[in-house]
């Protein structure tokens, strides 16, 4: 639960704490939520320690609650009209797609090497650790205000919930073996997953393992699963791989582009995956042949269905 490293002036810090505030201050422009500050007591008469952390405010709800909307579903059924039938899904604009993966893979950058090569404001930091998130789902994935002013604007995707997130190399847990068993099942990359001693899967976790969960993710906005998620392992049938339901489907709808991307995500092995700097290259590439003007807009006719309901707390 606590690290201490240059960062935090070599002091004791609860580990979220640290890694958020780390991950913020070279990227709260580049698809990390922004930290703000937080407080840290223990609990009277226990051993347990409270930690409060104040952040950025995100106020179009967490991607989960959006990719429940677009497929109609309380994430176990579908949902059904008032005659007992499924309510038709409405499929997420390419436009959508496109701009929430250049932010996912603008915070996979972070935290691989604490900067995005797309941005002239930072540069790698020489002494960077690189950081693995271990739980990267829609619902870790915030939208934050559209940067287009107009009301076809797209809101920005941000990563937050850092309370399992780790560096690469970290003593208290050995990697792979000691990091394996955290996260959320359906969208865990199948090195991530404890397997039998007899069993030889001893992949570490990386950079790699997060862009893998970030094509998982891309891959159910566009598919709209109405379930949940099947657990991908690699002594599974299919070896490790993911089962894309009706990919011509996909590839027809969201084109091939996009569809190729999110397969470099999703390849078995880690060493064979998109680095995250490549896939926010090849990225921004396809955003900038788009016939549009930045900051990426939806089309006219286009869907989006997320939170619009701004809420005040004190």
């Amino acid at each position: 639960m606590w690290i201490s490293n240059d960062y935090t002036g070599n002091e004791n810090w609860l580990r979220e704490r640290a890694i958020h505030a780390q991950l913020s201050s070279v990227g709260s422009r580049s698809g990390i939520v922004q930290y703000r500050g937080a407080t840290s007591k223990r609990d009277q008469g226990d051993e347990k320690w409270i930690q409060r952390i104040y952040m950025e405010y995100c106020p179009h709800g967490d991607l989960m609650n959006l990719l429940r909307e677009h497929a109609k579903t309380d994430g176990r059924n579908p949902w059904l009209d008032q005659d007992g039938q499924p309510i038709p899904q409405v499929r997420i604009p390419t436009r959508a797609l496109w701009s929430f993966y250049k932010d996912l893979a603008a915070a996979a950058c972070v935290m691989e090497s604490g900067y995005n090569p797309l941005s002239n404001d930072y540069r790698a930091a020489d002494d960077w650790e690189e950081i693995i998130h271990r739980d990267l789902k829609p619902s870790n994935i915030f939208l934050a205000a559209p940067l287009a002013n107009t009301s076809r604007g797209i809101p920005v995707c941000k990563l937050g919930d850092f309370g399992l997130a780790v560096p690469r190399e970290y003593e208290p847990l050995g990697n792979p073996e000691g990091m394996r068993g955290a996260g959320t099942p359906g969208w865990k990359a199948p090195e991530f997953n404890r397997y039998p001693q007899d069993l030889e899967v001893n992949h570490e976790l990386s950079s790699a393992t997060d862009i893998w969960a970030i094509g998982r993710v891309i891959l159910a906005l566009m598919e709209l699963p109405t379930g949940r998620l099947p657990v991908v392992r690699y002594d599974g049938e299919n070896e490790g791989r993911v089962d894309v339901q009706a990919k011509s489907q996909l590839v027809a709808t969201y084109g091939e582009d996009l569809c190729g991307l999110v397969e470099k995500c999703l390849e078995p092995t880690p060493e064979d995956r998109i680095r995250a700097q490549n896939l926010l290259r090849a990225i921004d590439r396809q955003i900038n042949n788009l016939p549009v003007t930045l900051p990426l807009e939806l089309e006219d006719g286009d869907v989006l269905e997320y939170a619009q309901e701004l809420r005040w707390a004190t």
